[in-house]
């Protein structure tokens, strides 16, 4: 199934991630993520909150716009919950 048009990969948080030799799960437990979180931030599905895109500078040591961590993601968290089968109806 192709990839939504929209969503543009974040190459600049992935090619540091791999420079560190890091998988996801490893950047997730250097700053109290989960996994499934890194992944859908470097896939461009969601953007980080403050407090991680903080986070994320401290640990590679560049700034947030360095690690393209500005621009919307492709789906927002509300309308994501809004397409979600348990949110009929509420």
């Amino acid at each position: 199934m192709p990839k939504a048009s929209s969503t543009q990969p974040r190459k600049q948080l992935i090619a540091e991630r791999h420079q560190h030799r890091w998988t996801q799960q490893e950047v997730a437990d250097r700053i109290g993520a989960d996994r499934t979180q890194v992944e859908r931030w470097e896939l461009g599905f969601t953007t980080p909150s403050p407090r991680f895109r903080s986070l994320l500078c401290e640990l590679f040591g560049k700034s947030a716009e360095a690690l393209g961590l500005f621009g919307e993601p492709a789906v927002q968290v509300g309308r994501a919950r809004q397409m979600m089968p348990d949110a009929v109806g509420q």
